[in-house]
């Protein structure tokens, strides 16, 4: 069986300069450091055809993504259930949300042009990958890295190491490398709140190193469950052995975040590439005989009722986030209102989605809405049907964190704090979704 394989990237760097920035508090850009761009994949065999779209942005609201589903499909044919978009968290582009601080929570400050001009060449990529398309064939391969590379960290426990591996995936057409999707976990944080410069973070690295060593070449980066794993900031030198870690990562990790710099960016977006240089050397390639996509939306009960819980955390809770997302779920009047809470029953209830994209019986991509954390991913790598399984965090949605209930106990913002929207329980409502959609995939 023919199976086609087809690329596009498009430059979405704003021409205005002085525009809002995403994650940290509000602030507005004074200039380009480097480019962002929204990268495809399209892939399809003779029954079915899918698009893998990444985004250089913080996130996406499902809303929106629905919106850009339906375009999609209407200029391309491409079923809009088949269209897996996420943003690779990047804290240094263009602010698509429109949640400028606290003004975002009461009133709408999304910047509708800059917003349009995205959509149109989100859009627009897509028409290209497809007609782009050539014959393919596609391979996957993956490790796990060890600490002392000195890439990533777990913020929250700084010695744990990460067991989400590296993934590669190596596209061939006629014998010769075409192109290389690359997923691994790290927040896009390399750069603080005091970085004013749009950027693609440490991805735009990675990427143009793997197209400049094997032009000509397109490269992509899938961002895994970086919900508590950050970039690898600490001098090269130090002996963590001697650093208090718990005081360097204590409140809301400010004292780490003062180690941010471009060095740091383009040392783990370079480190990151010469890791998926060695994978793709051993990597073989077939052709794509099975594409197997599910969808399913899901309604996750929204709990902040943790236990052991201190007075002034249940105000914090019940004043800040269950009045809040009533209110903004009734009056759907701020940014916040792009977020999808339903009532049934004097219970509040996120609506979002998961996505699973099989690929042969040996690929698996997992779409998950939220900041998950890795030990979320690593299970479910370890527990899926097949032989590789990637994570895409921030897929189609955008509903906070979600963590083990394990992780309560240690609190911190991610927990707790504001950037939590659906409380204690989607964390496990999710993982516990996607294990019970594994059975599905292994019967059909």
């Amino acid at each position: 069986m023919t199976s086609l394989i087809g690329f596009s990237a498009l430059k979405i760097t704003p021409e205005e300069t002085h525009i809002p920035l995403g994650g940290y508090y509000v602030r507005y850009s004074t200039g380009v450091h480097d480019d962002v761009f929204v990268r495809i994949l399209y892939m399809a065999t003779g029954e079915e055809e899918i698009f893998i779209i990444a985004c250089d942005l913080l996130s996406f609201f499902g809303r929106i993504v629905e919106q850009l589903r339906n375009r999609i499909n209407y200029q391309t044919g491409v079923k809009a259930e088949n269209i897996l978009i996420c943003a690779l968290h990047d804290h240094s582009a263009p602010d698509i949300n429109g949640l400028e601080g606290l003004n975002g929570f009461l009133k709408n400050t999304l910047n509708v042009e800059w917003f349009r001009e995205i959509k149109v060449k989100i859009i627009k990529s897509a028409i290209l990958a497809k007609k782009n398309a050539t014959v393919g064939k596609i391979g996957f391969k993956s490790k796990i890295l060890d600490m002392s590379e000195k890439l990533v960290i777990n913020r929250r426990h700084p010695r744990r190491p990460l067991k989400y591996p590296l993934s590669v995936w190596k596209v061939t057409s006629n014998g010769t490398l075409k192109g290389s999707i690359i997923n691994y976990a790290c927040h896009g944080t390399t750069l603080n709140a005091s970085n004013k410069l749009i950027s693609a973070e440490y991805p735009g690295y990675l990427i143009r190193k793997l197209e400049k060593q094997f032009a000509p070449h397109f490269s992509m980066y899938l961002n895994g469950p970086c919900g508590d794993i950050n970039p690898y900031l600490f001098p090269i030198k130090w002996n963590l052995e001697k650093v208090d870690l718990d005081a360097v990562f204590a409140g809301s990790y400010g004292s780490y975040n003062d180690f941010c710099s471009y060095e740091h960016t383009e040392r783990i977006g370079e480190g990151l590439a010469d890791q998926a240089i060695s994978l793709m050397n051993e990597t073989t390639t077939k052709d794509i005989e099975k594409i197997q996509v599910i969808n399913e939306k899901i309604e996750i009960p929204v709990d902040f009722n943790y236990p052991n819980k201190k007075f002034k955390d249940f105000l914090s809770t019940f004043f800040i986030k269950k009045l809040l997302l009533k209110l903004e779920k009734a009056y759907n009047r701020s940014n916040i209102s792009y977020l999808s809470f339903i009532e049934k029953k004097g219970k509040l209830y996120a609506k979002t989605e998961i996505q699973l994209i099989k690929i042969n019986d040996d690929m698996l991509v997992i779409g998950i809405p939220a900041e998950a954390f890795s030990e979320i991913g690593e299970e479910l790598v370890k527990k899926s049907p097949t032989k590789n399984t990637v994570i895409v965090e921030l897929a189609n949605d955008f509903i906070g964190y979600i963590f083990p209930l394990n992780e309560i106990k240690y609190g911190g913002y991610e927990v707790d704090g504001i950037p939590n929207l659906g409380g204690m329980l989607p964390g496990t409502y999710i993982k516990n979704r996607i294990l019970k959609l594994f059975e599905k995939l292994s019967n059909d």
